[in-house]
């Protein structure tokens, strides 16, 4: 990774989608409770209380004016809390041919209160409007609940939170490699349901098969079938979470054949079955 500037190009075509938002108190429900990986980004807003998170290893506590940034895929440990008080918000986050920022933007875990804010000079408090974090999360979550009409206002204020994170983040050095194979990542993107041939993927990028598949795995840091289950995966996991649809159909709509496949790869690569991360529902 090399050290990153809030204005990268690739955040030109930064695509950001709210999933859900809310305020929280929580305590004793957090209590140790693990999270498997999952398809979006966390990101906490601390309004009082104390709480502690486990992200990859390390722990980070949780105080008041604590903006904290959980990327999709990252197990994290929830630990018992008391009295969390907090603004969250679940999205996505993606780029240049769909591909997610964070396979190319390692962001820090947590940012303290006293983080420079979007708006020059301004810190992140839990004051008033447009210098708070606070008041910039309870602004998102309340035009998030307007539905379609504050879609847009919410993911600015999305934006405005991401910023600290953006300007102390870093880039992966093979950002400038990737570029390549945006063809072939928007085109597993746009065909998920079907069969998808390591040559199909090829011919986007104008390669011989196997020379594609060594420099997309170099590239991308995994191979390209590693890449198309995880991105079918990450599409179940969000039909799953917002859909009513029946198993057997997300699996279909995903690419996998055959229903029994489908529970073992999403057993393996989440820690449960479909049924029981649809029942765990949104955390």
């Amino acid at each position: 990774m090399s050290t990153a500037q809030h204005d990268h190009p690739l955040l030109d075509s930064l695509s950001l989608t709210v999933l859900s938002a809310a305020r929280t108190v929580v305590s004793s429900e957090w209590n140790e409770r693990a999270v498997h990986r999952d398809p979006y980004a966390r990101l906490y807003v601390v309004m009082g209380g104390v709480g502690r998170i486990t992200v990859r290893g390390s722990g980070y506590e949780l105080a008041a004016g604590d903006l904290a940034l959980i990327p999709p895929d990252t197990p994290v440990v929830l630990h018992r809390s008391r009295g969390l008080d907090h603004y969250w918000m679940h999205f996505t986050a993606r780029v240049a041919a769909g591909l997610s920022l964070f396979a190319v933007f390692e962001p820090p875990t947590l940012i303290g209160p006293d983080a420079v804010s979007a708006t020059p000079g301004e810190p992140y408090t839990t004051g008033a409007w447009p210098g708070s974090a606070g008041a910039i999360a309870e602004s998102a979550v309340e035009r998030l609940a307007r539905g379609a009409s504050g879609r847009f206002a919410a993911l600015t204020r999305l934006r405005l939170l991401l910023e600290p994170f953006l300007e102390r983040g870093r880039w992966s050095q093979l950002t400038e490699r990737l570029t390549r194979f945006y063809p072939a990542i928007r085109y597993i993107g746009e065909h998920l349901a079907e069969p998808i041939r390591t040559a199909d993927l090829a011919a986007t990028a104008g390669l011989h098969p196997t020379y594609f598949a060594n420099q997309f795995t170099a590239a991308v840091g995994t191979s390209p079938r590693a890449y198309v289950r995880a991105r079918r995966i990450d599409a179940a996991q969000m039909m799953l979470l917002h859909t009513d649809h029946p198993i057997k159909a997300i699996a279909r709509d995903t690419g996998f054949r055959e229903s029994a496949y489908f529970c073992r790869a999403f057993r393996a690569a989440t820690g449960v079955a479909p049924g029981a991360y649809r029942a765990r529902g949104v955390v």
